[in-house]
């Protein structure tokens, strides 16, 4: 076991979102936007809760945003590149999945070049310690909810030994606009090349 933990401020970040056209959002709103929100919470969810298939226009917004790989972003959901996946699946995803999504052109025809995975983290851990982290703040409307700031920095977010046990990914309940990956995926990640767009920040554990 490995005494690492690291939170992804991506979630707090609007550098991993783009613009997308999702299949389950335009066919039935209300799943769509339940998926999300329990997604977002950290429940395991079924492929039946995600897009099956992704329209991108790439002269709007972001032109270039799949002239490369991108192995981490949010539209809604989040998405992962193949080889992403990949390194997801090679860790212990515990009640998580990755999931293919058909992505393609604003035409729904022209497939756009690569295989992309919807992201469900499918985890939660209680561990976060706020009386021992930095760049957060208590939700002002929700008293023992905290939100991330995406200018959080290595030892910033504190967790308990809790966080070193279980899955590799996780929600933690009480921390918003953030998830937790074990050090075990964090190394694999960087092996990979996918971690800069998680934007992993060392967690300190007290």
């Amino acid at each position: 076991m490995n005494d690492r933990v690291w939170v992804s401020v991506a979630p707090a970040s609007t550098e991993t979102v783009v613009g997308l056209e999702a299949d389950i959002l335009r066919e039935n709103n209300a799943l769509a936007l339940d998926s999300i929100r329990r997604n977002t919470a950290g429940e395991p969810l079924s492929a039946d809760h995600f897009p099956k298939q992704i329209n991108i226009d790439p002269n709007t917004d972001h032109p270039d945003v799949f002239t490369r790989t991108r192995h981490l972003f949010h539209g809604g959901y989040w998405y992962v590149s193949a080889a992403c996946a990949s390194v997801l699946q090679s860790c212990d995803l515990g009640n998580g999945a990755v999931y293919p999504v058909d992505f393609r052109q604003m035409d729904r025809k022209t497939p756009v070049p690569g295989q992309y995975y919807a992201l469900n983290i499918g985890n939660k851990k209680t561990a976060f310690v706020p009386s021992s982290s930095k760049n957060v703040r208590e939700n002002p409307f929700s008293k023992g909810f905290y939100q991330l700031y995406p200018i959080a920095e290595d030892d910033d977010v504190a967790v308990t030994t809790s966080a070193l046990d279980g899955a590799d990914i996780w929600i933690d309940p009480s921390l918003t606009r953030a998830f937790f990956v074990s050090d075990r995926l964090a190394t694999a990640l960087r092996a990979a090349g996918c971690d800069k767009p998680f934007k992993l920040r060392r967690c300190r554990i007290v």
